[in-house]
């Protein structure tokens, strides 16, 4: 394989070609973190490509509901359903009642998108409930746990064809800046 420029500069600087309208046409998709930045952005253009259903999953019902909302009244799409979700991830045994929840309520399911995240900008360490680093606990441990919960459900639901996937953004690099502060200012 060798060395192609165009390639380079295509993959780094031009937009993306975009899928069909119908891309996602009665499909049913979870989105964790869907509220805000990547998620929320995600779901319009889940519903955008026709998706049937979607499950939005939030830290607050309110904040869902206000989410809901703004994609009813900015979508393109005429038939589709919302559902709002309760998950906390601050905790594991928040993320195992959700997964039993999902494995109760939700029968077919086509796509899973693990997008949840925080990320902690003031420099001081915040500790979850059950010892770990906030970011830690929501962003690696109770994502993993989550996909691990739900990988037997979403083969049985997904009929053998559904798809887990793991959104994340920049933000990795201002994290790694954070705690590269942190790290100086213990250390020191």
């Amino acid at each position: 394989m060798s060395f192609n420029p165009i390639v380079l500069y295509r993959n780094k600087y031009a937009n993306p070609t975009l899928p069909p309208p119908d891309t996602l046409l009665n499909k049913t998709i979870l989105i964790t973190g869907a509220n805000t930045g990547l998620g929320l952005a995600l779901a319009l253009h889940c519903l955008n490509l026709g998706a049937s259903h979607l499950i939005l999953t939030v830290r607050s019902t309110a904040k869902g509901d206000g989410t809901k909302a703004y994609l009813e009244s900015h979508t393109t799409s005429k038939s589709y359903g919302i559902t709002v979700m309760y998950l906390d991830m601050l905790t594991f045994q928040g993320v195992v009642d959700f997964a039993e929840q999902v494995k109760r309520e939700i029968k077919v399911i086509d796509v899973v998108y693990l997008n949840a995240g925080v990320l902690n900008m003031k420099g001081a360490k915040v500790v979850s409930p059950e010892g770990w680093e906030v970011a830690m606990q929501i962003n690696v441990l109770s994502t993993a746990l989550l996909a691990i919960l739900l990988l037997p459900w979403l083969k049985v639901a997904g009929k053998g064809e559904a798809h887990l996937a793991f959104t994340g953004s920049g933000c990795e690099f201002e994290s790694l800046v954070v705690w590269s502060t942190l790290l100086t200012k213990f250390l020191n």
